[in-house]
């Protein structure tokens, strides 16, 4: 449906377990995890409706498009550790770093940044040079969830915290060069 309301319409109606979208860059595509062939893959779909195209075939259950829309990161698992890319165009699929995890990191316009369970460390992948850098701990010791978002400009990441009696979803502003990062804000619910 429009972001500003409207009618809501289905994107697919096969009776497959579709789940874990998201757009591409352009808005003209929406991808998405399917079993619809028989193994949980990655597939696309016109926005404007018609039919779904599978992108992967060694498996995937969450995926991203690269900023300039020529690549499909996912992970090829939810039980297995692994980051894999596929150009959005058909193509052969490789592994881009071994440890990372469904729900465990966030595309922007220049790296894909992810957390190194169960350390709570964040790390920043730079998707011009390849070169992975840590980036900082995440938490204050209590258990994270592995949902993490980081906003496309990089500056800044959101995740969520669990407490005993109370789940926080966390906000730190990555510092410019030469300031300290900061605590952003913190939500309790």
């Amino acid at each position: 449906m429009p972001s500003g309301g409207g009618t809501v319409q289905p994107v697919v109606s096969d009776p497959a377990d579709d789940g874990r979208s998201s757009w591409s860059r352009d808005g003209k595509w929406i991808y998405f995890a399917s079993n619809r062939s028989g193994k949980r893959q990655m597939w696309k779909i016109p926005a404007s409706g018609g039919a779904a195209i599978q992108v992967t075939f060694g498996g995937g259950c969450e995926g991203y498009e690269s900023p300039d829309g020529q690549t499909l990161y996912y992970i090829q698992d939810r039980d297995r550790a692994g980051l894999w890319a596929i150009p959005t165009s058909g193509g052969p699929e490789r592994q881009v770093l071994p440890n990372i995890w469904q729900g465990s990191w966030s595309v922007t316009d220049e790296a894909i940044y992810y957390l190194a369970l169960p350390a709570k460390q964040l790390f920043r992948y730079d998707l011009a040079t390849a070169r992975v850098t840590h980036s900082g701990h995440l938490g204050d010791g209590r258990a994270i969830q592995p949902f993490l978002s980081v906003t496309h400009d990089g500056e800044s990441i959101v995740w969520v915290q669990v407490g005993s009696d109370q789940c926080d979803l966390m906000s730190l502003r990555f510092p410019r060069a030469g300031k300290a990062a900061q605590w952003f804000s913190s939500f309790t619910f």
